[in-house]
């Protein structure tokens, strides 16, 4: 994709909700399809995991053994 760093930070940082066609769960989705757990700790805030690993975007991955394993993540940042 031709997208600017900063732009995406603004989306993760709720600046703007959208660049172009990519809205905020798709973003979050692709970052989870794409990155390993612990890179994915170093670029998104904690306190941004609830959204990140929300229903709505977890219900956008695919194969289902990778959606298990967000939603077990979930489940452990959730105590």
């Amino acid at each position: 994709m031709d997208v600017k760093t900063n732009d995406l930070l603004r989306l993760l940082n709720e600046e703007t909700s959208e660049i172009g066609h990519i809205d905020k769960l798709n973003f979050y989705c692709r970052l989870l399809k794409t990155y390993d757990w612990y890179t994915l700790l170093k670029i998104i805030p904690l306190e941004k995991f609830e959204e990140v690993l929300s229903d709505p975007v977890l219900n956008r991955l695919y194969p289902r053994e990778m959606k298990q394993r967000f939603l077990y993540a979930r489940k452990i940042l959730s105590k």
